[in-house]
């Protein structure tokens, strides 16, 4: 991703425009950008040099919106680009676009084509990029990620004999772990013993950051020492909404249990 956008920025030729905004039109799929931050990082490196903006049509803005308050992957990424625009009015602008076509997409696209000598649309959207190219829009295009091996190695485990344990050898200032079998639960987060691990037994993990906590479910898989989970959710949890907005019952009991003893900070 970082090597496209530093050969995009490197041969884009946008003239500056007095009556409208030049700069760069960012839509909603930036979201499922990887290194998000280094990729805004970069944008207000070139801005910087050239005097352009980071441009939100007001569709994107509603689009934004209403994904940072959806339960999804990329609920985090929208806030975080709403915030940024908020902190960052010099870098960042806002643009009102005509909703005059059916299609979000096809609303962005017009206000690019209006403005094709003053600004570069950039999608994770191959229908969008494709447009945008028949159209002469200057468009630069983010390939997802790669997908990952939904296998992980649970940590803290270690073998002994045949048996996998988890131990508690994390820091239980900022972690817990909660691990589920059958219809019993044990909390690391209560007790430093270590737990004998059986397959098909459901791991939750909290992790406090600076301003959020991350939560993750692992299913075991193996008795192994590497490769032994799969991962089946994870979340960033930035308040007490999104705590209710976790879809299973035992996610928001493991994570209010949680906050009770170590809170947000």
């Amino acid at each position: 991703m970082l090597s496209t956008i530093t050969e995009f920025l490197q041969n884009l030729d946008i003239q500056s425009d007095e009556s409208n905004v030049s700069g760069f039109v960012i839509d909603t799929s930036i979201c499922g950008v990887q290194d998000q931050k280094e990729l805004f990082n970069r944008l207000i490196a070139a801005c910087d040099k050239s005097g352009l903006k980071i441009i939100l049509t007001t569709i994107t803005i509603d689009e934004l919106d209403h994904l940072q308050k959806r339960n999804v992957d990329d609920s985090s990424h929208a806030r975080n680009i709403l915030k940024f625009a908020v902190d960052d009015s010099f870098h960042f602008k806002a643009v009102e676009v005509d909703k005059e076509f059916k299609l979000a997409d096809d609303c962005i696209l017009s206000y690019c084509s209006k403005h094709k000598n003053h600004v570069a649309l950039l999608t994770a959207d191959k229908a969008m990029y494709l447009k945008a190219s028949a159209m002469g829009i200057k468009t630069c295009y983010f390939y997802p990620p790669p997908q990952q091996d939904p296998i992980r190695t649970l940590y803290p485990t270690k073998k002994e004999g045949d048996r996998l344990l988890i131990t508690p050898s994390f820091d239980t200032v900022t972690t817990a772990v909660r691990v589920l079998h059958d219809t019993s639960e044990y909390d690391i987060l209560r007790s430093r013993e270590p737990y004998e691990l059986a397959i098909y037994d459901d791991v939750f993990i909290a992790k406090r950051k600076n301003n959020y906590i991350t939560f993750l479910h692992f299913r075991m898989t193996s008795l192994d020492d590497s490769n032994n989970c799969e991962t089946i959710y994870h979340k960033r949890i930035y308040s007490k909404n999104d705590v209710e907005n976790l879809p299973k019952s035992n996610y928001k009991s493991f994570i209010k249990d949680f906050l009770s003893v170590r809170g947000f900070s």
